[in-house]
């Protein structure tokens, strides 16, 4: 009698799946339909084998299902928060914001710098720099109660800087010497809404911002210029 050589459940399955790199649906249903049609009909595959590869196929479909489902979902989440983003921001044309950011623009010889702090402090020190990162302008501020001070775009020799975008650092400290947590504000009209790749940015005075770094939204006036921002008008 001739012997019937079988295909057994483990090694043929195993080679064929050894050979691709990714087995999809279709591809794991021909190889079960193939499995079953040559097996070895004196030693058949056992049916808890069986079962428990089609459950580890059904397990498979499922997590695979729950994947696709669940970038579609994140997919539309982002879409959705795109557009939102971009209609919060087309809203914001041509309202005043006060952003966190450390920059200010010097204009007609003029700029108003303005930070918050948590609390009073007892002393604040101003650095302005240039696009360099060299310190142009020093000043120290004794108890300034008001969170704004008008720089007349002059350095520290008193010569007239250029017009154009500068940074601000700040260090604050109380009574007793320690350091207050103090960040500097932008405060401007929006002018106008740019997109790149989907993401809004706020312009103002030729300068971009985030939504992100809006803090304050304030009526539809230009708030910002020097004659207006004089609260706190520190001569040196």
């Amino acid at each position: 009698m001739s012997t019937v050589t079988g295909v057994g459940s483990s090694s043929y399955l195993g080679s064929q799946v050894a050979s691709s790199s990714s087995m999809g649906k279709s591809e794991f249903l021909n190889l079960l339909v193939t499995q079953l049609s040559n097996q070895d009909p004196l030693n058949p595959m056992d049916n808890q084998q069986f079962a428990a590869q089609l459950a580890q196929f059904s397990s498979l479909e499922l997590m695979t299902n729950m994947q696709g489902t669940l970038e579609d979902n994140l997919a539309a989440s982002q879409s959705v928060a795109t557009a939102l983003q971009g209609g919060m921001a087309a809203d914001l044309a041509g309202s005043t914001v006060t952003a966190l950011d450390d920059r200010v623009v010097l204009a007609d010889g003029a700029a108003t710098l303005r930070w918050e702090t948590e609390t009073t402090p007892a002393s604040l020190e101003i650095e302005i720099l240039d696009s360099t990162g060299s310190v142009v302008r020093r000043q120290t501020l004794s108890s300034p109660e008001d969170s704004v001070w008008s720089w007349d775009g002059t350095n520290g020799s008193g010569e007239e800087l250029a017009d154009g975008t500068y940074t601000i650092s700040l260090s604050a400290t109380d009574s007793a010497g320690e350091d207050v947590t103090v960040r500097p504000l932008w405060s401007g009209r929006v002018d106008s809404v740019r997109f790149r790749e989907g993401v809004p940015y706020l312009v103002s005075r030729g300068e971009e911002f985030t939504l992100g770094q809006v803090s304050e939204v304030s009526a539809d006036e230009e708030d910002g210029s020097p004659a207006q921002d004089a609260r706190n008008d520190w001569n040196w």
